[in-house]
């Protein structure tokens, strides 16, 4: 799986906030996922360190605006895992790894942020004054 590292951390990161119910738009369906093992540990107890609200919102309309099959594809594989991904969808592992693969370039896409009006120009320090 040829996946894009900042998206893929990202997304891991929203996993995490979305199983310790942070939703936007009232999306309560994700509650039945909270109770899910990993490791021994519910995903609650794995929660640690701060997760920035914002940019987990902003991952998450991100993975609404995908196509329904992407969206559900890499929800799945972040919340759960590969193997009941796999299961759930009905899919071969190479299957999965291409969505996964086509989700991180949408996703990197939708995330990426628009370049500030002052990007690329040279201000002299009078200026900004």
């Amino acid at each position: 799986m040829a996946r894009i590292e900042h998206i893929h951390l990202r997304l891991e990161v929203w996993a995490l906030w979305k199983t310790n119910g942070g939703t936007i738009g009232g999306s309560s369906s994700l509650s039945m996922w909270q109770s899910e093992q990993v490791d021994g540990r519910s995903f609650r107890s794995l929660m640690s360190g701060t997760i920035n609200d914002e940019e987990c919102e902003a991952t998450d309309a991100a993975i609404l605006k995908l196509p329904l099959i992407l969206g559900e594809t890499v929800a799945m594989y972040y919340l759960f895992d590969s193997c009941r991904t796999r299961e759930k969808l009905r899919i071969s592992a190479s299957t999965l790894s291409q969505r996964i693969d086509q989700a991180h370039k949408q996703l990197d896409v939708l995330l990426r942020k628009a370049p500030s009006p002052d990007a690329g120009k040279l201000q002299s320090w009078a200026e900004k004054v």
